[in-house]
């Protein structure tokens, strides 16, 4: 039996696994940086109000909290942060869902749930939806 002959085939697959090991981790690196908004050219803000990637499917006030529905349409882009605030006619306040806020996660799919705290008895009060620090959507709040 020829040892050379074998030792040159398994160098050859081994050549060919690592080029192909190779291949996908270059292909999964480009895909994440393409699929973040801030680098994708598609994925600008005016984009994202045209054709938002969430919305808000409901919104009510309840005795001390504000219940938002959003529902998630697509799933191409890479979401790092979901913002909410609630504007009144004198203030406003903001929450925050994603990598900086460890107590919220950003919906994956389908519709989620969220509750926040409300100390605001103003009529007239708004619910802002921020994605990716991009205003998209902006709805009154009702009474549940």
């Amino acid at each position: 039996m020829n040892t050379k002959a074998i030792s040159n085939v398994i160098a050859n697959i081994l050549i060919i696994g690592i080029g192909i090991i190779a291949i996908i981790l270059i292909y999964t690196f480009i895909r994440g940086i393409v699929l973040t908004p801030q680098l994708s050219p598609e994925k600008n803000c005016i984009n994202l109000q045209l054709n938002p990637e969430i919305s808000i499917q409901e919104v009510c006030k309840n005795t001390n909290e504000i219940e938002v529905i959003l529902t998630r349409i697509s799933k191409k882009t890479k979401i790092d942060s979901i913002d909410f605030e609630i504007k009144s006619t004198d203030k406003s306040k903001l929450w925050c869902c994603g990598e900086d806020c460890p107590n919220c996660e950003i919906l994956e799919e389908n519709s989620k749930k969220y509750y926040l705290d409300s100390e605001t008895s103003e009529p007239k009060t708004k619910l802002v939806l921020y994605l990716n620090k991009c205003n998209i959507e902006e709805k009154e709040i009702l009474e549940c």
